[in-house]
């Protein structure tokens, strides 16, 4: 955390992963909201966007079928992902775990 330059790698791995989950977001119409906090986002997904229904089923399927291809993603709420990635995160990883979510949301 010392390392010259490290907090703003760290602001720009943040808005990298806020962009492409807002493309997401965009292909995919279960993902209703996108939030984060620098680093740490979420993705709340949802059966209808002008309802906002929450899709708690979907969320649980969505997040073990990530799980069984090698991305961990943390619940939140009832229908909420969280992402709390390591800050020495890379953007291959970022586009790693994210193709592994897309796959998993394509389902829906």
């Amino acid at each position: 955390m010392k390392e010259e330059g490290f907090s703003d790698r760290v602001t720009k791995m943040g808005v990298y992963l806020l962009g492409r989950l807002k493309r997401l977001k965009k292909h995919h119409e279960i993902i209703g909201d996108v939030r984060d906090i620098g680093l740490m986002s979420a993705i709340e997904l949802v059966r209808n966007r002008t309802t906002k229904e929450s899709a708690v089923h979907e969320r649980n399927v969505v997040l073990n079928n990530a799980f069984q291809n090698g991305l961990t993603l943390l619940p939140a709420g009832e229908s909420v992902i969280r992402f709390c990635p390591p800050l020495t995160l890379e953007k291959e990883d970022i586009d790693t775990g994210l193709d592994i979510l897309e796959a998993a949301i394509s389902s829906f």
